[in-house]
């Protein structure tokens, strides 16, 4: 982590343009707010922050260990995307690794997402009611697996 930051402070005093993608599960999603003070003290200058969902490991029980449940993301997620873009930094936390509207206060995409774009992700039963439905890429298979229905919550 030392050399990480280092090197992304050698990139900065560069010039470079310089975007940050940091993975969220269970070690480091307690962590969020202070990443984003992280990146807009120390690491003043970086443009653009990515968080993500982990993608599958070639150990799935690491994989399911190390998920989070999203009603102890959402609140992390939201601090530390508000705090950014305050600060001047574009926070993404959608996409393809990113994570469900209903673990954002994120506007829904414009555009409708099929089933065959999900790519290993899925709806739960308690998405059925939610407005942002069609344009959600839902929570990876295993989410369910490992917490069920838990921090699923449709929007209005």
């Amino acid at each position: 982590h030392a050399r990480t930051l280092a090197g992304v402070e050698a990139c900065l005093r560069d010039g470079l343009a310089v975007g940050v993608h940091a993975v969220v599960d269970a070690r480091t999603v307690e962590g969020l707010p202070a990443h984003a003070a992280l990146v807009l003290g120390r690491l003043r200058g970086v443009r653009r922050v990515s968080y993500s969902l982990p993608t599958r490991y070639f150990d799935n029980g690491r994989y399911r260990a190390a998920m989070a449940p999203l009603d102890l993301v959402r609140p992390n997620l939201i601090a530390a995307a508000q705090a950014l873009r305050a600060g001047g930094v574009e926070a993404r936390v959608l996409g393809m690794s990113g994570f469900p509207l209903c673990a954002t206060e994120e506007p829904a995409p414009q555009r409708e997402v099929t089933d065959g774009e999900r790519g290993g992700r899925v709806l739960g039963a308690a998405c059925a009611g939610c407005s942002a439905r069609t344009r959600c890429v839902g929570v990876p298979t295993d989410y369910l697996a490992v917490f069920g229905e838990r921090g699923l919550r449709p929007r209005a």
